[in-house]
């Protein structure tokens, strides 16, 4: 695992999950890979909530064919994802104790209707370090590594297909979700931010 003082390295992913941030907050300096190919089936453009009735997985279409950097990825507005995610984010957590302050926030990016999913993941990772008051020195890579030697390498860690998440301190992590008396770990950051609010620092520092 990586102590504190080290660079970490990350793909930018959608709405991350909790155990994206408790990787963010072990390293003083972050960098974002941006010199990558699109891969399908990541993170990169979907992202976990937890509604009354499932662990639901929101995912947005983008307009790849073959191969194409990340950052020139764009986003396939002519199908209705933009309103199936909002509803159903306002679905899953409008009864969520801070949902009505920080929900505002979140739909202003929405209502930005971004060309590449790079750039609209950034500006919604930058809201949720602002909100959560992680202040990070943040960059990007000039060039694409296969491998690093003195950088924490976090690229196509946390993926779909991957099961169990493998931070101890992940398992220790519980708040009071909206739905279910089982808690459900690692959903994306907003579950824990509509359901703790200012305290959800805390939670993720326990």
């Amino acid at each position: 695992m990586q102590q504190e003082s080290q660079r970490i390295v990350l793909d930018l992913q959608y709405l991350p999950c909790i155990e994206y941030f408790l990787n963010i907050l072990k390293a003083k300096e972050v960098v974002f890979e941006n010199s990558e190919n699109y891969l399908r089936h990541t993170y990169r453009n979907r992202c976990k909530i937890l509604t009354a009735d499932k662990v639901l997985e929101l995912s947005v279409p983008v307009k790849h064919e073959g191969k194409k950097l990340y950052t020139e990825v764009e986003i396939d507005y002519s199908q209705k994802w933009l309103q199936v995610h909002q509803r159903a984010i306002v679905s899953a957590y409008r009864n969520a104790p801070y949902f009505e302050y920080y929900w505002p926030f979140f739909e202003g990016i929405y209502s930005k209707n971004h060309r590449t999913l790079f750039d609209m993941n950034f500006e919604f990772l930058t809201l949720c370090l602002k909100l959560f008051q992680i202040e990070k020195n943040i960059s990007f890579t000039n060039s694409y590594i296969k491998e690093y030697e003195d950088v924490f390498d976090m690229r196509n860690h946390i993926i779909p297909k991957r099961n169990q998440a493998e931070d101890p301190k992940l398992g220790r992590i519980t708040y009071r979700q909206v739905f279910g008396r089982n808690f459900v770990n690692n959903m994306s950051i907003i579950d824990l931010l509509f359901c703790e609010g200012n305290n959800a620092i805390n939670v993720m520092n326990t």
